[in-house]
């Protein structure tokens, strides 16, 4: 196990970078430095320059990931001897652990946190589990079974033997959130067996919620209402502007996720460098849950004082397909993702991840240069007349996907359950998270806000690290989870920005006592009145 947090990466990454770029510039056979290839003049040009910068920091990055999993529990020296060992084709050798502890699990030393960007794999979506929770000796291996069940229902089995043997966790992804007619305050808490098969131990890890006292319920005591909260979805006629801003104050908001991300390797593994003529195949579209309009649905510009402004009508030339989701039929989504990576044409997941990981590489402090920005400001122009519905749905629903910390190789099996949405209290935006389809409202009110709960499954005195954490929307007359809400991340935000965004997320139960100190009075679930479903819209 690990016993740093994730936050010394971000860390120890400025220091590392440059000695990787150094390492990888050096012969195995003669450990001298290669000579740089020489460039004619007037080669080189910003495309160039950017492909080059960017290939060298994933590399950094993914080279960092895999040390620290081999050797981050045992400092910073071991970490820079695995990188060496790597380069040069050396050996490192960690001693075998001591035999774990009956109070031991995987939450333990900082393990999920550190491993959530992982991007180690295994043959089998099942060997996640196996590997990591069979040395633990309260954790039975379903032998009888287990070559017969799907992930779901072993990831479902192991959440019941933690629950009994006093290790209960929180679970991302609900019964309730898949299934409409689940509505039991108790059972549908629990996780669903239809969840998307992780292909990384980081995806694997994104899929379990932090330690609780118990398993979590519409009853439980540590299970309390933060704030009442409205959604909204994606406007038709939204601004791309509008939407961009949106997106990067999630990278503000959400550093902690989004660097985890970029870390893993999930945020760019298909680049950063979006096609600006790109258009959305029928085909696509179809497989997307988009179905084809009419032509008049096309995308408007406007030239406004010799400024250009783009407005796009309810397709532009799509619209969504709301056919209701067989869960049992989700396994097929694992084929749809194989597909993004094959073939010459670029499909809408894969655009709409490019784009996102190009604004995300642009805000972050390491690329502010003219080239990094350049690129980005000329895509958009390129871009003028050609944003579409289908696409900024993606982007935003992408962008939610890494907010709530699921994994973006369940793209198309999120694209068929959730919505994503603007969350807000009274007062802010609090978020973009993602709402279970059939907890939308009809079509012709989508219009107005709806009002949820958000919850959390953390104890408000526990200590900092664990508030904010396991948010749900829930449905106020079901008192069922039916979408996700960000985490908050304490570790990276001064005493200032905790403030102010724990007195936005407990609106109404949280005071500011003044020198960075809040008190709290939030209200439990189960104290909560049940409230009809024709009184969420007002």
């Amino acid at each position: 196990m690990l016993a740093l947090s994730y936050n010394r990466i971000c860390g120890w990454k400025k220091q590392y970078v440059k000695a990787f770029r150094l390492l990888l510039m050096v012969d195995q056979s003669s450990d001298q430095p290669k000579k740089l290839a020489e460039r004619e003049e007037g080669q080189a040009n910003i495309d160039d320059i950017h492909q080059h910068m960017n290939k060298c920091a994933t590399l950094s990055d993914e080279l960092l990931v895999l040390a620290y999993s081999l050797s981050g529990s045992k400092g910073k020296f071991a970490v820079d001897e695995s990188i060496k060992a790597y380069v040069h084709g050396g050996t490192i050798v960690n001693p075998r652990n001591a035999k774990r502890s009956q109070h031991e699990d995987i939450h333990s030393n900082g393990f999920v946190s550190a491993h959530r960007s992982s991007h180690r794999s295994a043959t089998m979506p099942r060997d996640y589990i196996f590997a990591t929770m069979t040395s633990f000796p309260w954790y039975t291996y379903p032998k009888n079974e287990a070559l017969s069940m799907s992930f779901g229902e072993i990831y479902s089995d192991l959440y019941q033997q933690a629950e009994r043997s006093g290790h209960a966790f929180t679970c991302r992804l609900t019964r309730s959130m898949l299934d409409p007619a689940c509505t039991d305050r108790t059972d549908d808490w629990r996780p669903s067996q239809h969840l998307p098969n992780p292909t990384t131990l980081g995806d694997f890890l994104k899929l379990m919620g932090n330690r609780v006292p118990e398993a979590s319920n519409a009853t439980s005591p540590h299970v309390h209402i933060t704030s009442d909260v409205q959604t909204k979805e994606l406007d038709s006629g939204c601004s791309p502007d509008v939407l961009i801003y949106l997106l990067e104050a999630c990278f503000e908001k959400f550093r902690g996720q989004w660097r985890e991300s970029l870390h893993g390797g999930e945020l760019s593994k298909f680049g950063d460098l979006p096609d600006p003529r790109w258009s959305l195949d029928h085909a696509d579209a179809t497989r997307c849950s988009w179905v084809p309009m009419d032509s008049e649905h096309m995308a408007r510009v406007h030239d406004d004082d010799h400024r250009t402004r783009t407005e796009t009508g309810p397709g532009p030339g799509f619209e969504e397909d709301e056919c209701a989701v067989n869960v049992g039929s989700l396994d097929e989504t694992d084929q749809e993702t194989r597909l993004n990576e094959v073939g010459e044409y670029v499909p809408l997941f894969v655009q709409a991840r490019k784009i996102l990981s190009s604004m995300y590489e642009t805000s972050e402090v390491r690329n502010v240069n003219g080239a990094r920005h350049e690129l980005w400001n000329k895509f958009k122009q390129h871009m003028q007349g050609l944003w579409s519905t289908p696409l900024l749905h993606t982007m935003l629903l992408l962008a939610g996907m890494v907010n709530c910390r699921i994994p973006l190789s369940a793209d198309a099996w999120v694209n068929k359950l959730f919505v994503p949405v603007h969350i807000r209290t009274k007062e802010d935006i609090l978020s973009v998270g993602l709402l279970a389809k059939h907890a939308r409202q009809p079509k012709h009110q989508r219009q107005d806000p709806l009002s949820l709960l958000c919850v959390g499954q953390h104890l408000p005195s526990a200590g900092r690290m664990a508030f904010g954490q396991d948010l749900f929307l829930v449905d106020p007359e079901t008192t069922v989870p039916v979408g996700l809400v960000p985490d908050m991340d304490p570790e990276l935000h001064t005493n200032e920005e905790f403030t102010k965004i724990a007195l936005s997320l407990y609106n109404g139960c949280c005071t500011d006592l003044g020198d960075n100190k809040l008190g709290f009075t939030p209200r439990l679930l189960s104290d909560e009145p049940s409230v009809s479903r024709e009184r969420l819209v007002s």
